[in-house]
């Protein structure tokens, strides 16, 4: 603090001493070096001292106090006269230093002139660009095989308001097909309401898109080099903007709050979402599979348990409950399938059940080869050509013709994110949320959005300030309430599943937060590799080829993939870890 709270000292009488990279620049006057030219900013981390007076002009000595400027935005640029230190932000130990200075503090008035000292100047906030979907990731995003996507998108959006009614109003209606943005302007300053009260020295200008044009316009601020300075993005469209520069990496600005911000996250989040080894946004609104249950359907039979974990629920019981469940109709079809096999979530969630990973941590090499991964993969052919408890690719195009909700499958395997769109419908069966079996170790497959920072921001400090507020369990209370989002943060399991889905299981969902997870990689050239797994993979989800020959071809052609890449560094994702220990 120079003086009192909003001082301003004589632009003419400021130079900028010297520092290094690992010195912040320090600021000094002197009478011998008037007029020199002032940096506009002050870098963070820099030492502003209180100092004493001598001459015309105020001479600061860090030995006489200094005052250690704890938070971005405490010392700002008066365009007229020179810098001031903003009220309530001077450190306890620069309010005792100036204690200690008054007799030189009392001759700055005649020092300064009545017309600087004292002065108080207005505050000056920086302005965010923020883009974002909404409070919640857009409900026909939760979609997928195994419910029915054949959607009015203007009625669904009408049942979730109704249920959001019958909840006491407190649910926003998330974004439709139609021209209408994805959220109003009204529900996102309501996300960021307890921030922006908080933050004098911040503004915050949302951006928006309706969902089916959202990542279109992403691309183009990526393109033309505009990227706002905070971004929601999912995680299925991050390579290209990863691989176009588009993000400030985050390691740059965590400090002591940052680190224990990060410290609270489950456990493969964090390393899961490094690109090249560094981490470009904070994972947000994660999604993990959970087993759907037609709980009608089981009539007579027993419920799976409702913690994760439990030894009795194995792949063994679940392929019994299935075949009890998959039921014929009266001319030769099926009325009814004990499950539904859902593509590569399902079957790599398997594979870590299995206590196996497709690729080494670094991803450097393919494990494809190993007795656990393709023992896993074949498990789940056998589902659908031995067993007979899961349609085929004839019977169920594009997972439409069997669908959960229209209770043709009794058993889902699915992100926890649809819980809110399942809420909406009238299904005409009760139903709930259980554990995914498991093998060697439970586990499940998780997914999830992002939060970044623009390269490009000229306000990197207050931009990782409102991502993080966003990420955590405040600012995404939203779509913790609703289940969209699932608590990957420790602290957030109070606000989770509160909404509408609120009767149901929420143990096992939040429980599904804490498992080992199977992920899809942030590698460079993940494209490509996932064109192999397709490939090679093909026979063995028809029927036509064993998993163990299948996978033999295949990793020596991931291994060719990933030998040639070079330089272009790791990616650390799907990696195994021990088991978690069983929740209680």
């Amino acid at each position: 603090m120079i003086g009192t709270v909003g001082s301003i000292l004589p632009r003419s009488c400021w130079t900028a001493g010297s520092g290094s990279a690992d010195t912040p620049n320090r600021f000094f006057a002197s009478p011998s070096r008037l007029g020199e030219q002032v940096p506009d900013v002050i870098p963070i981390g820099a030492e502003v001292p209180t100092g004493s007076s001598k001459g015309r002009c105020m001479v600061l000595s860090r030995r006489a106090g200094e005052a250690q400027v704890e938070r971005p935005g405490a010392v700002r640029r008066d365009a007229s006269s020179g810098y001031v230190i903003r009220a309530g932000w001077a450190t306890r130990r620069s309010l005792m230093r100036l204690g200690a200075m008054t007799s030189s503090l009392a001759l700055l008035p005649a020092v300064m002139g009545a017309s600087a000292c004292g002065r108080q100047v207005e505050k000056v906030p920086v302005t965010l660009k923020w883009y974002s979907w909404g409070p919640e990731l857009p409900l026909p995003f939760t979609a997928g095989p195994g419910i029915n996507n054949r959607l009015n998108w203007n009625q669904v959006a009408g049942q979730f308001a109704s249920a959001a009614a019958a909840a006491g109003g407190a649910i926003p209606t998330p974004g439709t097909g139609n021209p209408t943005p994805v959220p109003t302007d009204k529900l996102l300053e309501q996300q960021i309401s307890t921030f922006t009260s908080e933050r004098e020295d911040v503004n915050v200008t949302i951006m928006t898109e309706r969902f089916d044009r959202y990542n279109d316009k992403l691309m183009a601020f990526a393109a033309s080099g505009q990227m706002p300075d905070v971004v929601v993005y999912d995680g299925p469209n991050a390579l290209p903007l990863l691989k176009a520069g588009a993000f400030y990496p985050l390691q740059r600005l965590q400090g002591a709050s940052g680190r224990a911000f990060l410290a609270d996250y489950q456990p493969g989040y964090l390393d899961a979402s490094a690109f090249r080894g560094r981490l470009f946004g904070l994972p947000y609104q994660a999604r993990q599979l959970v087993l759907y249950v037609n709980k009608s359907a089981f009539s007579g039979l027993s419920l799976p348990p409702a913690t994760w974990g439990s030894p009795d629920w194995t792949w063994g019981h679940f392929l019994e409950k299935a075949s009890q469940l998959t039921q014929r109709g009266s001319g030769g079809g099926f009325r009814q399938f004990g499950t539904l096999v859902t593509g590569r979530p399902f079957w790599a969630s398997l594979i870590r059940q299995n206590g196996a990973a497709e690729f080494t941590r670094e991803v450097s090499r393919s494990r494809y080869a190993e007795a656990g991964v393709h023992e896993a993969l074949q498990w789940a052919s056998d589902l659908v050509w031995r067993y007979g408890v899961a349609p085929n690719e004839q019977q169920n195009p594009n997972g439409q013709s069997y669908t959960f909700d229209g209770g043709q499958i009794a058993m889902w395997i699915w992100y926890q994110h649809s819980l809110p769109l399942l809420s909406t419908r009238n299904l005409g069966f009760d139903w709930d949320v259980f554990p995914l079996p498991s093998s060697k170790q439970s586990a499940t497959y998780a997914d999830w959005s992002f939060i970044s920072i623009g390269a490009s921001t000229a306000n990197v400090d207050q931009a990782w300030d409102l991502a993080r507020y966003l990420a955590g369990p405040e600012g995404d209370q939203r779509a913790l309430r609703t289940g969209i989002a699932s608590p990957i943060i420790r602290g957030s399991e109070p606000r989770f599943m509160t909404g509408a889905p609120a009767t149901r299981n929420r143990a096992a969902a939040i429980q599904a937060a804490q498992q080992v997870i199977a992920v899809r990689p942030l590698h460079e050239s993940w494209e490509q590799l996932t064109g192999l797994i397709d490939y090679y993979l093909r026979p063995v989800w028809t029927g036509q080829e064993r998993a163990s020959y299948a996978t033999r071809d295949l990793a020596r052609a991931l291994d060719a993939v990933l030998g040639g890449i070079g330089q272009g560094g790791p990616a650390i994702g799907n990696a195994p870890e021990p088991p978690l220990p069983r929740p209680s």
